[in-house]
């Protein structure tokens, strides 16, 4: 691949190319580019899908000896501009946003690009603008989260820092975390679209804290994950890990109504022994002594919850 600069006119000029046959890519910020929606691994064998695609883009004959002439029409893309707050007004600067678009069968899948990329986050007023978007249908989402950071050295400027994912949710188009009952937004080429707001409710979004225990003896783990699921289509509403300090889990974030609290490979491990785990206060459970078959219980959302246990059975063990 070669990178040429247009001169302020928009000609270029490339020499020396290889005979062969080329398509020819303009980056200009606020244009689509099809070509970054796919990965090299995607681009070294194309699906008929995405040579359909490659093909919409320009290409060129080089032949030697000979000058081959092109000129290529770009249109500007379309935007998705917005504010994330909070439903009391205030806004959520550096909010994690995330962009979805329906693919052709109808299915909602990540945006790629580093035009996407490179505005992703919201600023210090919680305004968002993504741009360079082709036409079609998508949904801006919100990611609300809660991580432990540790540094095992506060001053000097040294030392090792970590997190550790604690409970997350997302919010999508429309206000509402769970996604069929998303908004999507409609695009044509060019269009700018703006006033997509996204207000989060912390009114309706509830704490849910308890213990995942052993059905038969009623001891706390101290390992594994809580996934609050709808009821009516299994969707992951929100979700939290077990602290193995403290053997209890927190969902800060769980929406109302009727819910099914999934726990997924619920074990009780011991601390591993790799230097990371020797410098980190909460353990790596990388060896495990007893696993537990997961398992979903019915849970009924109005308001925080806690003191909640959610039994599990230990797994039985196969023998030869």
């Amino acid at each position: 691949m070669e990178i040429y600069q247009t001169g302020l006119d928009g000609s270029f000029r490339m020499e020396h190319v290889p005979s062969g046959d080329y398509y020819v890519v303009v980056t200009r910020p606020g244009y689509p580019r099809v070509i970054e929606q796919f990965t090299a691994a995607e681009l070294a064998k194309p699906t008929p899908d995405i040579q359909k695609q490659l093909d919409t883009m320009p290409r060129v004959t080089v032949r030697t000896g000979a000058t081959a002439s092109i000129d290529v029409t770009i249109v500007r893309g379309a935007s998705i501009e917005g504010h994330v707050r909070f439903e009391d007004g205030e806004p959520y600067p550096e909010a994690c946003l995330t962009l979805q678009y329906r693919n052709a069968d109808r299915q909602w899948e990540s945006v790629r690009g580093p035009a996407v990329i490179d505005c992703k986050a919201t600023d210090d007023n919680g305004a968002f603008h993504l741009y360079g978007l082709p036409a079609g249908e998508y949904l801006v989402s919100v990611d609300l989260s809660t991580v432990k950071r540790f540094q095992d050295q506060l001053t000097g400027g040294g030392g090792n820092s970590w997190s550790q994912f604690m409970s997350r949710i997302s919010l999508y188009s429309g206000n509402t975390p769970h996604l069929s009952a998303a908004k999507p937004i409609k695009l044509v080429g060019g269009e700018q679209a703006g006033g997509q707001d996204i207000v989060i409710p912390l009114s309706k979004l509830h704490t849910i804290e308890g213990a995942v225990v052993d059905e038969r003896t009623g001891q706390a783990l101290n390992a594994g994950y809580v996934e609050l699921l709808y009821a009516d289509d299994h969707a992951v509403a929100a979700a939290a890990a077990i602290d193995p300090e403290t053997r209890s889990f927190t969902v800060n974030f769980a929406p109302e109504g009727n819910l099914l609290a999934r726990v997924s490979h619920p074990h009780e491990g011991v601390p591993g022994t790799s230097e990371h785990d020797k410098n980190s206060p909460l353990p790596n459970l990388d060896t495990v002594v007893r696993s537990y078959d997961p398992a979903e219980i019915p849970l009924e959302v109005h308001g925080d919850m806690s003191g909640l246990t959610l039994a599990v059975k230990e797994r039985v063990k196969r023998t030869k």
